[in-house]
């Protein structure tokens, strides 16, 4: 009875693990990379170079707006924790993933040489 008690909590770990699991996603070329997870989005400056004018948006499936927020500079290499509290819709409304179901993750920015990116990255 013991060893099934252990199997079945050995599998409702492995289950929560998967489900809690995060993904990350950068094209060959992008200058950040993206991790999403249930509460966070973490964003990576891989461009060599500061990004200023840093706009990060998740796009809902379907026609709902885009949920953004917004970050005046990011430095080479520097790695950012976004809580999905700080992406707001055109209304003011926070992203909450119980409503809202995303499909991709749009960076906007522009280094300090002033080349623009603009990426769409997969949500994970």
């Amino acid at each position: 009875m013991q060893r099934w008690v252990f199997s079945g909590v050995g599998l409702f770990a492995a289950v929560v693990l998967a489900a809690c699991a995060s993904g990350s996603s950068a094209l060959v070329d992008s200058p950040v990379t993206v991790e999403t997870g249930q509460m966070f989005v973490t964003v990576q400056n891989v461009a060599g170079l500061p990004l200023t004018n840093v706009t990060i948006g998740v796009k809902p499936a379907g026609i709902q707006p885009e949920y953004q927020t917004f970050y005046r500079r990011l430095e080479s290499e520097e790695k950012r924790d976004i809580s999905l509290g700080d992406f707001r819709g055109n209304d003011g409304t926070q992203l909450n993933l119980q409503v809202v179901r995303p499909q991709y993750v749009h960076v906007t920015a522009t280094d300090i040489n002033g080349k623009a990116y603009d990426v769409e990255l997969p949500w994970n």
